[in-house]
């Protein structure tokens, strides 16, 4: 085997370094930049996660403004409807099509605020045809606390034996009591929604709370 000469081997030796210093600047170059990488997708999913978040806050948001109810009786298109917080009654009104031609909007407060899964009930003007004839009834009882309709204890069919009262107010009395206690006195039953001051004067001698 030949001998080599120092000049060789002085060669030979700086190639080898080369070589070791070229893999140790790779490896280097590949982990500096391998962590800026992560780093970056991390951001990347910390945004995203971000967005979805936000996403999710707006559309909680978004079902905290709506408000869904159901109106019936003297209506042209009557059904559920999906309103804004802050709407009031003559807006679903309106947006149901307007009152029919024999409503009785006397009897309803428009200007009452909405509120979610609630029940409006516009009376028809015949809602009154029988209401002399029941209160004549009514005065001729020799024990009229009996025939009293309690607000306090009356039930759904109860409620219906009023005049003008059908189901869906028979419901927003007791609606009315279960959420804000028992009736204190007959004038509260205008409080309750869809009983104004002419429907009080029709059946204030015809209820009673105990």
């Amino acid at each position: 085997m030949k001998k080599l000469s120092i000049r060789e081997w002085l060669v030979l030796i700086a190639s080898g370094l080369m070589v070791i210093f070229s893999l140790g600047l790779f490896t280097f170059v590949f982990n500096r930049d391998k962590p800026q990488a992560e780093e970056a997708n991390s951001w990347a999913f910390l945004e995203e996660g971000k967005t979805d978040e936000e996403a999710n806050h707006d559309k909680e948001q978004e079902d905290l403004l709506e408000v869904v109810v159901d109106i019936k009786g003297a209506v042209k298109i009557p059904g559920i409807y999906v309103m804004e917080q802050g709407d009031r009654i003559h807006e679903v009104i309106e947006k149901a099509g307007g009152l029919s031609d024999e409503a009785d909007d006397l009897q309803v407060n428009l200007a009452s605020l909405l509120e979610d899964e609630m029940v409006i009930y516009i009376p028809f003007q015949s809602d009154e045809d029988n209401q002399a004839e029941v209160i004549a009834q009514l005065a001729a009882s020799q024990d009229q606390d009996e025939v009293l309709i309690n607000l306090n204890t009356a039930t759904q069919v109860e409620l219906e034996r009023l005049p003008g009262v059908g189901p869906s107010k028979a419901t927003q009395i007791i609606t009315y009591r279960d959420e804000h206690g028992k009736f204190t006195d007959i004038q509260e039953l205008t409080n309750v929604s869809g009983f104004g001051e002419k429907s009080f004067e029709q059946l204030k001698d015809l209820i009673t709370v105990k």
